[in-house]
């Protein structure tokens, strides 16, 4: 797989904004990174409970270096196949 740009997104409490943020950067009708740089699949994520851990998780993540960003979602996803799918039922 190749493994071009990583992108940090955004956090969220509401599910249901969650879904339509994902629908709106998959068909690229939300202006913004996604949307320029053509970045068109889910290959990690991560699920908190509560939105303060959220942020304080992507602050962190932020700030990591590219290789371990890599090797993050490698060990969720070593393919880098398209999670989407899987999150849209």
């Amino acid at each position: 797989a190749t493994h071009t740009e990583i992108r940090i997104d955004d956090s969220t409490s509401d599910a249901t904004f969650n879904t339509q943020i994902r629908k709106a950067h998959k068909s690229k009708d939300r202006p913004g990174f996604t949307a320029s740089y053509g970045v068109g699949r889910l290959v990690w994520y991560e699920e908190y409970d509560r939105i303060d851990e959220a942020i304080q998780r992507e602050k962190s993540l932020k700030k990591w270096r590219r290789d371990w960003k890599v090797r993050l979602i490698g060990e969720m996803n070593l393919e880098w196949i398209d999670l989407y799918p899987n999150l849209s039922g």
